[in-house]
């Protein structure tokens, strides 16, 4: 999203996934915009990690808002196994659910 005002109106149709690459300053407002919509209690928020400078404070901030930061390789495989319900991960390895 461009600014806060497409964040807004996009979280007004349905998403069941959040994947944030903001600046550090950005995040908090980002996370309570997706939160406080409609669809966005219960979605999973995926955050990229090498945005996020260290000492910032964001480290209570992130389970507060249930929001996982994830290096760009890990929010990738973590969002295609959420998008496929696990069935990505599952052919790769050829295992199946017991």
């Amino acid at each position: 999203m461009a600014d806060q005002l497409e964040l807004k109106t996009a979280c007004e149709s349905l998403f069941e996934l959040a994947l944030i690459d903001v600046a550090s300053a950005d995040l908090v407002e980002c996370i309570s915009t997706i939160r406080e919509s409609p669809y966005g209690a219960d979605c999973p928020v995926l955050v990229a990690s090498e945005r996020l400078s260290s000492g910032t404070g964001l480290a209570g901030m992130l389970p507060k808002f249930r929001a996982m930061p994830c290096v760009y390789d890990d929010l990738v495989r973590i969002a295609r196994w959420l998008i496929t319900g696990g069935q990505w991960e599952e052919r790769r390895r050829n295992l199946r659910p017991l």
